[in-house]
């Protein structure tokens, strides 16, 4: 996609962070924060266009509760059933196993990434 775009948010603990990456995941959406659909210009993505990334499994789960409740909140109720449905928040290291485990048998390894040993 054309109108692709990276969004990095770095912060302290307590800052905001995922209520910021919320809203921008909603904004990827179509959405505005009060639920309103954004202009006709602005990049509509399907919950499986977008990734979200966190270094830990809390902050993953946390992250997608957090958006799964403010959804919920504002009414939209087919995007909440999506990002429910197809959702990809994880972590980094999730991420990296996710694109890796189709190719670790060739590598040598078992299907639970460990290395599989010659009998």
């Amino acid at each position: 996609m054309s109108s692709a775009r990276r969004e990095l948010v770095e912060a302290g603990a307590g800052c905001g962070k995922t209520e910021s990456l919320v809203m921008r995941y909603i904004e990827a959406l179509g959405f505005a924060r009060d639920g309103s659909p954004l202009p006709g210009k602005a990049p509509r993505l399907n919950p499986d266009d977008i990734i979200a990334l966190t270094f830990t499994e809390d902050a993953a789960v946390q992250m997608k509760e957090r958006l799964l409740l403010r959804l919920a909140q504002m009414g939209l109720t087919s995007q909440r059933e999506a990002v429910q449905r197809s959702a990809r928040i994880s972590t980094f290291h999730s991420l990296c196993y996710q694109l890796l485990k189709p190719l670790l048998k060739g590598l040598g390894y078992d299907s639970s990434g460990k290395l599989a040993m010659p009998s």
